[in-house]
């Protein structure tokens, strides 16, 4: 969700000039709320991810509110499975899990970090988060609805991805966004929707590009 509410102030502020606020509560009368995933707001106006598989999301407004909503379950690896280079050269994960089976097969899960990134900490931070600026990680396997819903709502605004970076993406100008009137379900023709690259080696600009996509690789293929 941190993503999603990002890039949600990113093309905002791209489109219009406006920054948004990131913030865990909303306020201000007269202000129309903006809910990035599920939360206790989205539980009162009693709009939810469910049944909202394979990347699946929603997009919903109200008199002053707007909800882009979709699964967002993060991505747990099953252990063994290497860390790092080092676990799978050094020949650990291999041994780990020589002794969980009991045979010596190849290990499914040897490249599985490659598609792990590190990510800054003020990476959707909320404004009025205090102390220190933790980095954290994504998965390219985590479920990504909300993410996928913010993307569907700029691209309605005219937004385009076309290559990774500011050069293949195109942003119209607006002096105002208006609030729609809807009530859209989306869902994925294809539950897997994937090209070879990995966030890990690729790095954030491609996978905030796939992600854009709406790509969805599952992990636990292997």
């Amino acid at each position: 969700m941190r993503l999603a509410a990002q890039d949600l102030r990113t093309y905002v502020e791209k489109i219009s000039g406006a920054k948004l606020p990131i913030v865990t509560e909303p306020g201000g009368n007269g202000i129309v709320k903006i809910f990035v995933g599920k939360s206790p707001h989205t539980e009162k106006l009693n709009i939810n991810a469910a049944n909202l598989k394979h990347g699946a999301y929603r997009i919903v407004s109200g008199a002053d509110w707007l909800v882009l909503i979709g699964d967002d379950t993060d991505f747990t690896p099953t252990e063994p499975y290497a860390k790092g280079n080092e676990d799978r050269v050094s020949g650990k994960v291999q041994k780990e899990w020589d002794k969980l089976t009991g045979a010596h097969w190849g290990v499914p899960s040897s490249n599985m970090y490659k598609s792990r990134i590190t990510l800054p900490g003020d990476i959707g931070r909320p404004d009025e988060a205090t102390g220190k600026v933790e980095p954290w990680q994504a998965w390219g396997g985590d479920e990504r609805g909300s993410f996928n819903a913010v993307a569907g709502f700029l691209q309605g605004l005219g937004v385009r991805w076309y290559m990774p970076g500011e050069l293949g993406e195109v942003v119209p100008s607006m002096k105002s966004i208006r609030l729609p009137q809807i009530d859209e379900t989306v869902r994925p023709d294809f539950a897997v929707r994937r090209f070879n690259f990995r966030f890990g080696t690729n790095g954030l600009e491609t996978a905030l590009w796939a992600m854009r996509l709406g790509t969805r690789d599952p992990l636990d293929f292997q």
